[in-house]
């Protein structure tokens, strides 16, 4: 039998033809709004939460043929946005499907070229956090990041979103950044590059596990 989809891993697909050359591609969902979050179902309880003050997207940015990175779109409000997945750090960004309910990665965050109105986006971030700390029941127990300059050709994927591209965003800078706001210290797990991630100061008021 064939597995029912969710509304949170409903993720869009990429078609093109065999005969031409692959292209990249930023494919989203539609937009689920908070008013009507609670007409779905979802795979992730948490997504279910956030769902309920963040309208979101599910996101497939097509990198490569075979290599494709999916999550939820959260819309932050005044064009600033924050893809998340749920990925097991052990097997950092090599598995492109869901492995861990309990691991929060944070993707991306950006601006939007055309929809940013110049708001500061980390103070929304830290909403969404404390927004996620405060749930029932709470499945997540990691929050954490890589810092990485998305200026050079191998992140070209990550300008399909239509973010603003920061040249003063450089790895250096953003890992000063996420320690400073978010509290963010190396982890014990590296990425695909062998670089440890950054894991977020988080503190769920009500923890499924413990």
């Amino acid at each position: 039998m064939r597995e029912r989809k969710t509304i949170d891993t409903l993720y869009p697909e990429h078609y093109y033809p065999s005969f031409l050359e692959f292209e990249q591609r930023h494919l989203l969902g539609i937009e689920v709004k908070t008013e009507e979050s609670a007409d779905y179902e979802y795979c992730f309880a948490h997504n279910k939460w956030l769902a309920k003050r963040y309208p979101f997207k599910t996101s497939h940015i097509a990198i490569s043929k075979g290599y494709s990175a999916v999550g939820i779109q959260w819309r932050l409000g005044n064009g600033c946005y924050l893809i998340t997945n749920c990925m097991d750090p052990e097997k950092a960004e090599t598995e492109v499907e869901i492995n861990s309910h309990k691991h929060l990665y944070l993707v991306l965050l950006y601006r939007h070229k055309d929809l940013w109105d110049g708001s500061p986006c980390l103070p929304k971030v830290k909403k969404f956090i404390k927004y996620l700390e405060a749930m029932p029941g709470n499945p997540i127990e990691t929050i954490y990041t890589r810092a990485h300059d998305v200026g050079g050709y191998d992140m070209r994927h990550l300008r399909l979103t239509g973010m603003i591209k920061d040249v003063n965003a450089t790895t250096s800078r953003l890992k000063s950044v996420y320690a400073r706001y978010f509290g963010a210290k190396v982890w014990k797990y590296n990425d695909y590059e062998g670089k440890p991630f950054l894991k977020f100061d988080y503190n769920p008021k009500y923890p499924l596990y413990t």
